[in-house]
C-alpha cells in the first residue's frame, strides 16, 4: 500500500497479470463523476430481500457484459458491513461536499460506511468486467439474521463448523440464477467465486458445504483477505479487531517513483473523507460479541480440516495476506502449504506505511484480489482439463 490515500501501487508483476489496470479504475471513476446521484441511486436499487428468507439482504449486479457468462462472483460482506443507509440524494450530496464543510451531524445522517460494502461489489464487479473475467456477482449483507439458522445449525456455528452457511450461500445462488435466467434456462451459474473479507469463517464453510451437498454449481475459487484463524483468545480477538491492531514495524520497501499508484475509487475517497459514522463501531462490536463464546469458531480445528478438504476438492483457494495485520498473524501456521491449489499471496506496505487489517476495507486493493483470485481458479482448471485431454 502506498502513502497518502491508500492506494496499491501496480509494478510489473501486477500489469503484467492485470493489463491496463489502471485505465481500470479510471473508467469505473468516470462512471461515479459523471452523475454522483445517480450512480449510488443505481447501486442502491440494486438492494433486496431474497424471497423467503427474511431479513437476508443482498444486491445483484449483472447487465449486458455479462449475458450468457455462467460464473458467479458470491461476496460475504464482513461482519459490520451492512447496506446503504441513507438515501442516494443525501449520499452525493455528502460526498461532493468538501471537507471542511461536511459536518459531523451530517456524516452521522448520512452513514458513509454504510454505503462501502455495495460499492466494493461495485468495484469488484466492474474491474472484473474490465479485466476480461466479467461474471454476475451477489453480496450477502452483514447481519444474516440468527434466526435462518436451525437450533442444531447455530450450535455448529458456535463449536466452530460454518458448513451451515452453506445453506446459505446456496439458496442465494438459486434466486440469483432464478432472477437473471430463470430456474431452467440454458444458461446456469456452474461456477461460483467465494470473496470474504475478514474472519472469511461463512465463506469456507460454504466451500466445504457442496462437498456433501447437492447443489447445482462447483466453487472455483474460494478467496479470503486477511482470514482470521488459529486465534486462541477470543477477548484479544475482538479488541484488535476494534482497533485494527498491527504488528511489526513501518515498512522500509521503496519502490520505483514511475510505477503507477491506483488510488481509491473516488466514490471511496470522497464519502470516507471525514471518517465512519459512530454507529459503525457498535456494528463491530455487536457483530463481534457472539465470539466470546466458549468454543467459537476463531480457534476452531474444524476450519483447519475444512480448508484441506476445500483445496482436496480441487478449489482454488487464495488467502492475502496484510503483513501487519496483528490478528492474522496466527493463521499462517494452519493454512495448507504445499498444496497446489493453495496460494498464499502477501499483501505487503511501501516505505513508511503498515499494511494491516484494513486493507479489507480498500476497494482497489480487494478488486485485485478478486481478479487474481478468479484468474489462479481458472488457470488450475485450464491446466486440470489439459491433463485430462486425451493425447
Amino acid at each position: 500500500m502506498s502513502s497518502g490515500p491508500r492506494a496499491v501501487v501496480a509494478g510489473p508483476d501486477l500489469l503484467s497479470s492485470l493489463p491496463r489496470i489502471d485505465e481500470s479504475f479510471a473508467a469505473l471513476d468516470e462512471r461515479y463523476l459523471t452523475d454522483r446521484s445517480a450512480y449510488l441511486g443505481h447501486l442502491a436499487g440494486t438492494v433486496e430481500e431474497v424471497p423467503g428468507y427474511p431479513g437476508l439482504m443482498i444486491s445483484i449486479m449483472a447487465d449486458d457484459r455479462v449475458a450468457g457468462v455462467d460464473k458467479l462472483g458470491m461476496m460475504k460482506a464482513p461482519l459490520d458491513s451492512t447496506y446503504p443507509g441513507s438515501t442516494p440524494f443525501a449520499a452525493a450530496s455528502y460526498a461532493a461536499k468538501e471537507v471542511d464543510e461536511a459536518g459531523y451531524l451530517e456524516k452521522q445522517r448520512v452513514g458513509p460506511n454504510t454505503w462501502n460494502e455495495v460499492g466494493k461489489l461495485a468495484t469488484n464487479y466492474e474491474i472484473a468486467v474490465q479485466q476480461e473475467v466479467g461474471m454476475p456477482m451477489v453480496d450477502i449483507y452483514s447481519p444474516v439474521p440468527a434466526a435462518l439458522f436451525s437450533a442444531q445449525e447455530h450450535d455448529q456455528i458456535v463449536a466452530g463448523d460454518t458448513s451451515p452457511w452453506g445453506r446459505i450461500f446456496a439458496a442465494v445462488a438459486a434466486y440469483t440464477q432464478e432472477k437473471l435466467h430463470g430456474k431452467s434456462a440454458a444458461t446456469q451459474l456452474r461456477d461460483v467465486y467465494l470473496f470474504e473479507p475478514g474472519m472469511g469463517h461463512e465463506a469456507v464453510g460454504a466451500a466445504d458445504y457442496t462437498h456433501d451437498h447437492e447443489v447445482p454449481y462447483q466453487v472455483r475459487g474460494l478467496i479470503t483477505p486477511n482470514l482470521i484463524a488459529n486465534v486462541r483468545n477470543a477477548l484479544a480477538l475482538l479488541a484488535r479487531y476494534s482497533v485494527r491492531a498491527q504488528t511489526g514495524d513501518q515498512s522500509r520497501r521503496s519502490v520505483p517513483e514511475h510505477y503507477a499508484r491506483i488510488p481509491e475509487p473516488l466514490m471511496r475517497r470522497e464519502l470516507d473523507k471525514r471518517g465512519a459514522e459512530l454507529a459503525m463501531r457498535r456494528r463491530q462490536l455487536r457483530a463481534m460479541l457472539p465470539l466470546l463464546r466458549p468454543g467459537a469458531m476463531v480457534h476452531s480445528e474444524w476450519l483447519r480440516n475444512a480448508m484441506e478438504r476445500v483445496v482436496d476438492q480441487g478449489t482454488a483457494f487464495v488467502v492475502p495476506l496484510s503483513e501487519n495485520a496483528n490478528i492474522a498473524r496466527n493463521t499462517v501456521e494452519v493454512l495448507p502449504h504445499g498444496h497446489p491449489n493453495f496460494w498464499l499471496l502477501p499483501v505487503v506496505a511501501v516505505k513508511d506505511q503498515y499494511a494491516d487489517l484494513s486493507t479489507n476495507e480498500n476497494y482497489s486493493l480487494g478488486a485485485v484480489e478478486f481478479v487474481e483470485g478468479v484468474l489462479f481458479a481458472d488457470d488450475l482448471e485450464r491446466n486440470h482439463s489439459r491433463q485430462k485431454a486425451p493425447a
